[in-house]
């Protein structure tokens, strides 16, 4: 049986005795990095092996942690400790978009991958905005603070 929950800021998906949790959202700014979380807790104990963790946006494959060519995404997990943790460099607008990610492993003994991916309606949202719409809602902020605290004041 699959189910999603949602605590906090992240969203899970639970398979079984698994369960993989990523952020709802993340802000980037263009040209700079952005870190998307994602992990995977299972009771199997060191009961498995070949432990691999999978990034896709939308519903292309982009990265695993087996491959040897990653371009400007690299794992800041450790995915064999069950952390699919990933930094995207020098952002673009084209990355703002829905990120999913999974594991795949086998259990000692067994010949056949278990495998475990987020629910499609329950991903990563990665938005990227430009430096000048972050210094934008920076001097809004800290203009409506300076007025609250103008009003306590009087």
């Amino acid at each position: 049986m699959l189910k999603t929950q949602t605590r906090d800021t992240n969203v899970c998906t639970i398979k079984e005795m698994m369960e993989l949790c990523v952020q709802r959202e993340v802000i980037g700014v263009r040209g700079e990095d952005a870190i998307l979380p994602c992990l995977f807790h299972h009771n199997e104990g060191n009961n498995t092996s070949e432990l691999v963790f999978i990034l896709y946006k939308g519903n292309d494959f982009i990265y695993d942690s087996m491959s040897r060519s990653k371009g400007r995404i690299q794992t800041v997990g450790n995915p064999s400790e069950g952390d699919g943790t990933v930094r995207i460099i020098d952002l673009k607008m084209e990355d703002e978009g829905t990120y999913g990610c999974g594991f795949r492993f086998k259990k000692l003994g067994d010949q056949e991958f278990t495998t475990i991916f987020m629910n499609k309606e329950r991903r990563s949202e990665l938005r990227v905005h430009g430096m000048f719409l972050i210094f934008f809602f920076l001097f809004s902020f800290i203009r409506q603070t300076l007025t609250e605290n103008e009003n306590c004041v009087k």
